[in-house]
């Protein structure tokens, strides 16, 4: 899939809140598509990967109507969990 071709070392940019008002509404596949993974991404961020909160807080308030920038977006996040699979979540405690 053309979401994951490239590493990402970040789930999202610089420009992850800049919002492109002209963009190219994504079709209804490419939307649920969008939907889905943006829903799962909220999961995991739950769970197990608070790095990504940022990135899932952004994409959340575009799941009306996602636009090609934010299917980009969305891809990056994912290229940045394919690649950092091997992060471990680690929980400590000083006093029991």
């Amino acid at each position: 899939d053309e979401l994951v071709k490239e590493a990402s070392l970040t789930p999202a940019t610089n420009y992850l809140f800049n919002i492109n008002e002209d963009g190219t509404q994504l079709d209804a596949d490419r939307a649920t598509l969008f939907h889905h993974l943006t829903t799962k991404f909220m999961y995991l961020c739950k769970q197990t990967r608070s790095d990504i909160q940022l990135a899932v807080l952004f994409l959340t308030t575009r799941v009306i109507a996602p636009d090609e920038d934010n299917h980009q977006k969305l891809g990056r996040c994912l290229r940045y969990l394919r690649d950092t699979r091997s992060m471990l979540l680690t929980l400590e405690t000083n006093d029991i």
